[in-house]
């Protein structure tokens, strides 16, 4: 993970207090923007933001929930124009002692096994803002962005002194009703 230098992007749990929630908002700098747009391999970062709660839910348990706000900047994958994205999703994160976890088997013939519950994480001793942001982000930055009306067009490639297939095609099995007329004839 990049080193980050955004302040109070850390809270470790030693310091929270478990009988109210401990509100957080993070709004990194522009180090930390471009560190993370870079990682992320994006063109650019504007007004990222995460913010929300951390609440205790047991003894060792805790429960991150939050809104993540960003506006993300990438090369159109047709035209390579620029796209502008604005991402504004919820972020929920259980954190809970490993032991709580279900393992994975070190098998090479294992099947996956997935947690039913996708947001369980292993109990931290602090809480690193960025890294949540960062996961959080990188799971809703498009993977294909296109700018408005751009297509792929079709291309036709054929070997040198050959030409490409026709528009309309060969049907290879368009004659067979006719030979299986000609057959029912002669029997």
């Amino acid at each position: 993970m990049p080193e980050f230098t955004t302040p109070d992007a850390i809270i470790r749990r030693s310091e929270l207090n478990g009988q109210k929630p401990q509100a957080f908002d993070l709004r990194p700098n522009e180090t930390d923007c471009a560190l993370m747009a870079a990682t992320l391999s994006v063109k650019g970062l504007k007004k990222l933001r995460l913010t929300g709660t951390l609440s205790a839910t047991g003894a060792l348990e805790w429960v991150l929930q939050g809104a993540l706000g960003a506006t993300i900047q990438q090369e159109c994958v047709v035209t390579l124009a620029p796209v502008v994205t604005r991402i504004d999703t919820k972020v929920l994160r259980h954190f809970v002692p490993q032991d709580q976890l279900i393992p994975l088997e070190e098998s090479e013939e294992a099947e996956l096994i997935s947690n039913p519950d996708d947001s369980l994480e292993p109990l931290p001793e602090s809480f690193e803002l960025m890294e949540i942001l960062q996961e959080a982000l990188a799971l809703e930055v498009p993977e294909y962005p296109r700018a408005a009306g751009a297509e792929l067009g079709s291309v036709k490639a054929a070997p040198a002194g050959t030409t490409a297939f026709p528009e309309d095609p060969p049907k290879p099995f368009a004659g067979l009703a006719a030979l299986r007329a000609k057959m029912d004839k002669e029997q």
